[in-house]
């Protein structure tokens, strides 16, 4: 028979049994279970909204609300989390779909703002 998983160490975090909806609601926990800092949250929230920009310039047609919606809750946890953490962090936001044009403005050369900011850990 296949070895039994080991035991979870009592002095270890656990990860939280909540399902995620997103790649920051995944990161949140794993940085409540010390298992990320909070730059790398920062940093995978900043990504993630990166890739949803992406993804809806690439389908424009396609409604991407229900999808907005559920990164944009996690994204403000995971505001409140970083606020609460006394680190100086920017505020995240998912963008109204109007902005998405000034991120292919930037990419191609223009002006134009984007989510291309991170933090680098000093943890």
């Amino acid at each position: 028979s296949p070895p039994s998983p080991p035991s979870p160490d009592a002095s270890s975090p656990a990860l939280s049994k909540r399902s995620f909806q997103t790649y920051v609601g995944a990161a949140l926990n794993a940085c409540k279970a010390d298992l990320l800092n909070t730059d790398d949250v920062f940093n995978v929230t900043v990504a993630a909204l990166d890739d949803f920009d992406d993804l809806r310039a690439l389908y424009p047609s396609f409604d991407f609300t229900t999808l907005a919606d559920q990164l944009q809750c996690d994204v403000g946890e995971a505001n409140s989390f970083l606020s609460a953490s006394g680190r100086s962090y920017p505020t995240l936001g998912v963008r109204s779909v109007g902005a998405l044009a000034s991120v292919w403005t930037h990419r191609s050369g223009g002006s134009g703002g984007d989510n291309k900011a991170t933090a680098s850990s000093s943890e």
